[in-house]
This record gives C-alpha cells, sequence and structure tokens, in this order.
C-alpha cells in the first residue's frame, strides 16, 4: 500500500507542478519559497542536461552528432543484419499482432497486441504533429520522403530492443514480469563477461529514463494542455492547478493497475485515438484530392535537394533526437517495458511486433499529417 501511495505522489507532482506553472509569467506572482526551488531545480537539472548534452549531441563537424551517427547507424545496421525483415516480415508482423500466435499458458501478462498499443500510447500524438511541422520548415516537403526513410531502419531497432526484453526479462512466481533496458543491459553483458559494464549503464539508462518519464512523459503534456485551454478560456489558467490534478488522478487510475491495466485502457483508447485521426486527415484529403498529385510530386522532387535532406534527417532525426519520446521512440528502450510482458515464449515474435510501432507512428500517421499541413 504504501508503495502505490508512492507511486501515486510520484505521478502527481510533475502534472500537478507543471500545470501550475504552465506560463512564465506566473513565477513572478508565486511565493519567494517556490521561486527559489524552482530557480534551484533549474540549475542542477540544467547543468546535468548541458553536460549530457555536450556528450551526445558531439558534432564531428559533419552537422551529425553523436547521438544521430549511433541511431541511424544502429538502425541501418540491424536492417541489413536482419536481413530486411521489417519488409519480409511484415505480413508475420500483423498475424501476430492479431492474435494467431497468441497462448494462454505462454508466459507474461499481456497479449501482443495489447503490448503494441501500450507502446503506442506513448508515442502517438506527442510527435506526429510537431515533428511533421520541423521537418517540412527546415527541408521543405521532400523532408517527409527522409522520415519515412528513417521510420523504416527505426523498426529494425525497436525490433532488436524489444527482443532482447523478452529475452532477459524476469517471470516472478506470481506470473509478474519485470524487463527491459536495464536487465538486458546488466544479464545480455554478463553473459558476455561484461557484467561490470552491463551494470553501470543498466543503472545510468534507469535514472535517465526517470527524468525523461517526468519531463517528457507528463510535464509537457499537463504544460501544453493548460496553454491550449486558456486559449479557449482565461479561467483555465486561472485555476491551472486544477487541470493538473485531474490529469494526475485520471493517469494514476490507469497506470497503479499495473501493466494488466495499461494493456486494458489502450487497447481500446489507441485504435480510436489512431483510427479517428486518420480517419480525419482522410477526410480533408479527398476534399483536396486535385491538390495530392502535385504534393506527392513535390515531395519526392525536393527529397534529395541539399535542403531535404537537411530538413529530413537533422530536422526529424536531430529535433527528434532531443526529443526522441515526442517522435517513434526507436533506439531508445522506452517501449521495450511494455513489450517485455508480452505472452509469448518466442522473444523475436514479440520483437516482430514491436516494429509495427515505427510503421504506425511515422509512416501512417505523420505522413497524413504531412498531406494535412
Amino acid at each position: 500500500m504504501s508503495f502505490r501511495l508512492g507511486l501515486f505522489a510520484l505521478i502527481m507532482g510533475p502534472f500537478v507542478s507543471s500545470a501550475a506553472f504552465a506560463q512564465d509569467t506566473s513565477y513572478g506572482e508565486s511565493p519567494g519559497v517556490i521561486q527559489m526551488f524552482i530557480g534551484i531545480l533549474n540549475d542542477y537539472v540544467g547543468g546535468a542536461a548541458n553536460f549530457l548534452f555536450s556528450i551526445f549531441f558531439f558534432d564531428f563537424g559533419l552537422d551529425l552528432p553523436l547521438i544521430i551517427i549511433v541511431l541511424v547507424g544502429g538502425g541501418v545496421y540491424y536492417s541489413f543484419y536482419f536481413g530486411w525483415i521489417t519488409f519480409r516480415g511484415f505480413k508475420h508482423s500483423l498475424n501476430v499482432i492479431r492474435g494467431r500466435y497468441d497462448h494462454p499458458d505462454h508466459p507474461g501478462e499481456i497479449s501482443h497486441f495489447k503490448a503494441l498499443t501500450s507502446a503506442l500510447s506513448a508515442t502517438v500524438g506527442l510527435g506526429n504533429i510537431a515533428g511533421v511541422a520541423i521537418a517540412v520548415s527546415a527541408g521543405g516537403p521532400g523532408a517527409v520522403l527522409w522520415m519515412i526513410v528513417s521510420a523504416f531502419f527505426g523498426m529494425a531497432s525497436k525490433l532488436a530492443s524489444c527482443t532482447l526484453a523478452v529475452m532477459h526479462r524476469e517471470i516472478h512466481p506470481d506470473g509478474r514480469v519485470s524487463g527491459g533496458p536495464m536487465y538486458y543491459m546488466e544479464h545480455g553483458l554478463g553473459e558476455k563477461g561484461l557484467r561490470l559494464l552491463g551494470r553501470p549503464f543498466a543503472i545510468l539508462f534507469a535514472l535517465l529514463t526517470i527524468g525523461g518519464s517526468l519531463g517528457g512523459g507528463n510535464m509537457f503534456q499537463a504544460n501544453q494542455t493548460v496553454e491550449i485551454l486558456g486559449t479557449v478560456a482565461e479561467g483555465f489558467k486561472t485555476y491551472n492547478w486544477v487541470i493538473g490534478l485531474f490529469m494526475a488522478l485520471m493517469v494514476a487510475v490507469v497506470i497503479i493497475g499495473g501493466i494488466k491495466r495499461i494493456g486494458n485502457v489502450t487497447s481500446r483508447v489507441v485504435p480510436f485515438m489512431c483510427g479517428l485521426y486518420v480517419l480525419t486527415s482522410i477526410l480533408i484529403i479527398l476534399t483536396n484530392i486535385t491538390e495530392v498529385p502535385s504534393l506527392i510530386a513535390n515531395i519526392i522532387s525536393q527529397a534529395f535537394t541539399p535542403e531535404a535532406m537537411y530538413g529530413g534527417f537533422l530536422g526529424v532525426l536531430v529535433q527528434g533526437v532531443r526529443r526522441a519520446a515526442f517522435s517513434n521512440e526507436a533506439g531508445l528502450g522506452s517501449a521495450a517495458f511494455a513489450h517485455a510482458a508480452a505472452q509469448t515464449d518466442e522473444p523475436a515474435r514479440e520483437g516482430m511486433v514491436a516494429m509495427i510501432g515505427p510503421f504506425i507512428d511515422t509512416v501512417i500517421i505523420c505522413s497524413m499529417t504531412a498531406l494535412v499541413c
């Protein structure tokens, strides 16, 4: 019980605080102790963020940060290593998601479909609008093509990550599952005789994931929700803390129930959310159907200009890596938490399911956004 109360407090804090301080002008009206707390927090968090930024975004002089080389290079490597399984195994992935290989006696807590929707619930909606706008504004319409290309490489990265998550997960006596990058970093590297390297990496990943979850996982959403509602009625900004509290309570009701409740909720919400967005986009496209051929031709013709290359790879990938959770999360490892809980006795089978995530998130939804915009 005490653990759940602690988890509830951890969830509520960022939502309420972010909503309460959604406007910069509100800082000046806050009590001195709150201003002091925010200043100290900014100093410590900002210093740590700048230090990590200097490492991960180290530029070799080619306008290609280190993290871009690692993530894109990893996606290319896995694509060749797996023999372009993202194309060859696409139909099989859909069959697995449809439940053709589900078995109630397989270890795990949720079905393949629920694992996929749980992972998608953290990606769809975050970067599907802003990320596309950044890419197109930086590189023109041709950036859309590179955005799709990068997603296919990301599919291979996610396949590898989530396959490892199932391979090295832990099944508890009561059937609960613990898994994710921390486990395959420690156990996987341990099997290779590199346990002393794997454990520090696992701890570092866990700490950075907590920070990313609090910031990109809920603070951003609470802040932006208040800002958007504030444009509708000024009263929302006056009682911004109420919005943060409401969002925290709604999220707590779902996630405190564990991965099974998360899967049950997302398996209903995510298909509806994605379907509604795609359907609305299609209706808008159909009302302007005469413009579509010229738009597609424009995307293809401008895809290989220097501006498009910059907008596609650096506009989507660089900006996307800076706010990686706002894209399809390929290469981050966060989706591995949900997929590790899938009911399966074949790790690669869940990896095949996971690779569909970037396809839905980027190839379908982001493409719809690009055509509508």
